[in-house]
């Protein structure tokens, strides 16, 4: 297994407020992990009053370096004129 740690130093952060960055660290960080389609496992979070930490438990970077690249997908984007002209069309 292979995990994934983010560790931020920061200036002395208020006792109050590392509860709440805490947790929207690892939500922000678990959305755009999902975003870009890499699974991941448990989020834990760390913290003193200079260091924010989120360690997340994470097989498909295993995968990953053992096959060289994720699995394919396929993505289309059209730009709005594109859009609009295919709605436009009349059948």
């Amino acid at each position: 297994m292979s995990n994934l740690l983010l560790e931020i130093g920061t200036e002395e952060i208020p006792a109050g407020y590392i509860t709440p960055a805490l947790n929207a660290l690892s939500s922000v960080l678990l959305q755009k992990l999902t975003e870009a389609r890499i699974e991941h496992g448990q989020a834990r979070v760390y913290a003193t009053p200079r260091r924010l930490a989120v360690v997340v438990e994470n097989d498909l970077l295993v995968e990953i370096a053992e096959i060289g690249h994720q699995p394919n997908t396929s993505i289309v984007r059209r730009s709005a004129a594109t859009r609009r002209s295919i709605s436009s069309r009349v059948l």
